[in-house]
């Protein structure tokens, strides 16, 4: 007896469905089958018995988990007195979206921008406008899309269509000339 399901990546919120092939690849007909999951407990299948070469397929949803998973499928079959077994495994990856985004401040005209996350901040010469550097990185691992910044006193500085994992967009207030 064989049993086979493939391995995925599923995002956050989407639970991940576990097909399972089953196949007689013996040469006598198989009684009393049963199929159990080690995360999902028993499977409930179409039949309990196969003749040789027959089939059936069965799908399952699981509940979505952070991280690498693992589901080991295993099936169980009589011919006589005769049990046989199959062990297979499907691994998934549950991954989760997260992005930071960084404030920085200019008081030179754009030439350096410094981080100034608590009072006073840097000192703004006479005649100066400072500007804001928003850095918007994406440290999850799947894409972000339609992501809008916003700041609390001067409104929406951008948006950005799509931000692939690891990859970062800046943002200056005012543009520089």
């Amino acid at each position: 007896m064989r049993i086979h399901h493939r391995d995925l990546t599923f995002h956050k919120e989407t639970d991940p469905v576990f097909r399972y092939i089953v196949t007689n690849i013996g040469n006598v007909p198989l009684e009393n089958i049963t199929l159990t999951d080690n995360v999902l407990g028993p499977i409930t299948i179409p039949t309990t018995t196969l003749a040789p070469g027959e089939s059936f397929n069965v799908e399952s949803t699981g509940t979505w988990q952070e991280g690498q998973r693992v589901n080991t499928a295993r099936v169980n079959g009589d011919y006589e007195d005769i049990t046989v077994m199959d062990c297979d495994p499907a691994y998934y990856v549950g991954v989760v979206g997260a992005m930071i985004i960084e404030k920085l401040v200019s008081v030179d005209g754009g030439e350096t921008f410094i981080p100034a996350p608590t009072p006073p901040g840097p000192t703004l010469p006479i005649g100066m406008t400072a500007q804001f550097k928003y850095i918007v990185t994406n440290i999850g691992g799947i894409p972000i899309t339609n992501i809008t910044i916003e700041d609390n006193v001067l409104g929406t500085i951008g948006t950005i269509p799509i931000l692939q994992p690891g990859e970062s967009e800046e943002f200056i207030f005012p543009p520089l000339p």
